[in-house]
């Protein structure tokens, strides 16, 4: 039985590829329920799809719906390979804390990495990174995919039949994509940024440590991909270590989802079960909830209340910031007409507008 309160600080609205909806936003909240949650934060990710415009408005709508919810909002591109001045990505940093956002989701998966065409460290996004440095916003970004995911012989068969298999010319090599946020820490050593995934140096808890001893603002999460709890397992004396030594940069995570079209689970229960899961990882000296009975980190009770709940809050804040009611209607308004005039898809524009108009009514009352 699990003994701590938990502070999910990783989790989305619907799975990155489908189409979020206005019942995700309750889905959410009986996840808050249902897992037994202190509190949860949501992670938008938006970049340049139509169909992806309104998962902003639909974070702020949470964060009404349930006062323990805090939310990072996602950053939006015109489209791949072509960016917005480069003072407009931190003006949209602004704009979305001055709403009520708590921080900014980054994703840098490496088809994203393909398909803006710049590096992470690039000039375009300096003013970005100056603004979050300066303002103490935090950032959860997400960089890269396991390291199995860079050759097709090595690589899952999920990962084959959904595109994330990164041996083509253009995509970025695993070492590149490290070097460039080494350069870009080097330049903001004042980032409060938080790397998703255990950064997907599971399998490298030496190099993951060097990052962390040269960039000490930098942090960790524990949301699981595929490798990370069987990475960690195969070299726990290792891990139990690690864990001790960063105790305060390692934050807890599931990648949790609401229901997306075409689907039919119980949100609820499906994120008790993996937030149990995790738990018993860190908690106990050995569990069967990854599959075979494996090690665990045992973690003493201190330790794991930091990770389970007080590095979040220590990252994040103390409580969730309030929406400001103005700019949030705001934004989906806006939100509401780009969306017209970028795609002609009824679906996506009565979704979005659906989203937008709860929204906008949650701030009128």
């Amino acid at each position: 039985m699990r003994t701590n309160a938990i502070i999910d600080g990783h989790l989305h609205l619907s799975p990155t590829r489908t189409q979020t909806r206005l019942s995700n936003v309750d889905d959410l909240c009986a996840i808050v329920r249902g897992a037994g949650l202190e509190a949860l934060c949501v992670q938008s990710i938006v970049l340049w799809q139509a169909c992806d415009r309104l998962r902003n408005p639909a974070a702020l709508l949470l964060k009404l719906r349930q006062p323990q919810a805090y939310a990072f909002g996602g950053l939006m591109h015109p489209a791949p390979g072509t960016f917005l001045a480069p003072e407009a990505y931190a003006a949209q940093a602004l704009q979305l804390r001055a709403a009520g956002f708590d921080g900014i989701k980054l994703f840098g998966k490496p088809q994203v990495r393909r398909a803006l065409g710049v590096p992470f460290d690039a000039p375009v996004w300096r003013p970005l990174f100056e603004t979050l440095e300066r303002e103490q916003i935090p950032v959860l970004f997400h960089l890269g995919d396991p390291r199995e995911f860079w050759h097709w012989e090595t690589a899952p068969a999920f990962a084959r039949e959904n595109g994330f298999v990164y041996d083509a010319p253009d995509d970025i090599p695993f070492d590149q994509q490290y070097a460039e946020i080494d350069r870009l820490l080097d330049r903001f050593p004042g980032l409060r940024i938080v790397f998703a995934h255990f950064f997907f140096l599971s399998d490298d808890l030496p190099r993951l440590a060097g990052f962390l001893d040269r960039h000490p603002s930098m942090r960790i999460d524990i949301t699981p991909g595929t490798e990370l709890y069987f990475n960690l397992s195969a070299q726990i004396d290792a891990a139990r270590g690690f864990f001790r030594r960063y105790a305060r940069r390692i934050q807890f995570g599931t990648d949790n989802v609401g229901v997306p079209p075409g689907q039919a689970f119980d949100p609820a229960a499906e994120a008790a079960a993996r937030v149990q899961a995790i738990w018993e990882f860190l908690a106990l000296p050995r569990t069967e909830a990854w599959g075979p009975s494996m090690p665990g980190l045992a973690l003493p009770g201190d330790l794991l209340e930091r990770v389970c709940r007080e590095n979040f809050r220590d990252f994040a804040g103390a409580q969730p910031r309030p929406v400001d009611p103005e700019r949030a209607a705001a934004l989906a308004r806006a939100v509401d007409r780009e969306v017209c005039r970028m795609t002609v898809d009824r679906q996506v524009q009565e979704e979005t507008h659906a989203v937008c108009d709860a929204l906008c009514q949650a701030c009128a009352g």
